[in-house]
């Protein structure tokens, strides 16, 4: 009922045709499994392999767990719930089931209402959502970056600066990151966008390693190394379509033989 082609076209803008993936919020995946995950030491082991950024690390944490809690967490696939593998067109490392809460709240007020009046409303909050978000577009005039990724990135800087001043940084054929404190060598590509760590990959903004090479350099300009799915011009796009207005309820074609679904059993305890 509801015409998806000003969803469609303005992702066909933005990410091009990229295949859909399914993401399992970390936490979820062990909070509620009676497989001693309850215990401080595995639920920290089950966290850390799914926040890694790469399979060192990620490898590293799962041998924290036993057996058979290692094969429970990975029956969902590693892509689904494990950093380190996820899709980096999303530019996403967001692990956490946050989507699914702050949707439903948007719709909150929209669930007592029947079907048809739900999906008008959901019509109404999305053309709200594009038109409020192209007139910021319009506003965000003198800046690179979305808001967002401009805080993050001061946030990495400010937070990492010192830190990545300990890190003494040489020049072969690509910048290596060596820290003193046992921590494993790094190299970082600044031509490919890419640290070995893989925060940056995952990420879109330049992790902690990459700082420390880009300070080297005078001047740094950390901005031209965050990802271009944060740049002011791909946020334009990304809203720069309609989404087309459905037909008023007057004019639906007229269905007969439409019941409602079955009622199902409620069984009470005596």
């Amino acid at each position: 009922m509801l015409s998806l082609t000003g969803i469609k076209l303005v992702v066909d803008h933005n990410f091009g045709v990229v295949s859909r993936f399914h993401r399992l919020c970390g936490r979820k995946l062990y909070q509620h499994v009676n497989l001693g995950f309850r215990e401080p030491k595995p639920q920290k082991a089950a966290f850390d392999a799914a926040k890694s950024y790469n399979r060192e690390d990620h490898e590293r944490a799962l041998g924290n767990l036993s057996e058979h809690q290692r094969r429970w967490i990975e029956a969902g696939g590693e892509s689904s719930w494990a950093r380190h593998s996820y899709d980096p067109s999303a530019s996403c490392p967001q692990m956490k089931n946050i989507f699914n809460k702050d949707f439903n709240l948007w719709i909150t007020e929209l669930k007592c209402f029947p079907l048809c009046d739900l999906v008008m409303g959901f019509e109404a909050k999305l053309n709200q959502l594009f038109l409020r978000r192209q007139r910021n577009g319009r506003l965000l005039t003198d800046k690179h970056l979305v808001p967002r990724a401009s805080t993050k990135l001061r946030d990495q800087i400010h937070n990492n600066i010192g830190y990545a001043a300990l890190l003494d940084v040489y020049k072969p054929l690509t910048y290596i990151m060596m820290n003193e404190d046992h921590n494993p060598t790094r190299s970082v590509d600044l031509a490919q966008r890419k640290c070995d760590y893989d925060e940056w990959h995952i990420s879109g903004v330049p992790c902690v390693h990459a700082v420390a090479v880009l300070a080297t350099k005078r001047p740094p300009r950390y901005e031209r190394y965050v990802d271009e799915y944060y740049t002011i011009g791909r946020y334009k796009v990304s809203y720069d379509g309609i989404i087309s207005r459905m037909a008023s309820i007057n004019e639906w074609r007229q269905v007969t033989g439409a019941n409602p679904p079955p009622l199902k059993e409620i069984w009470h305890d005596s």
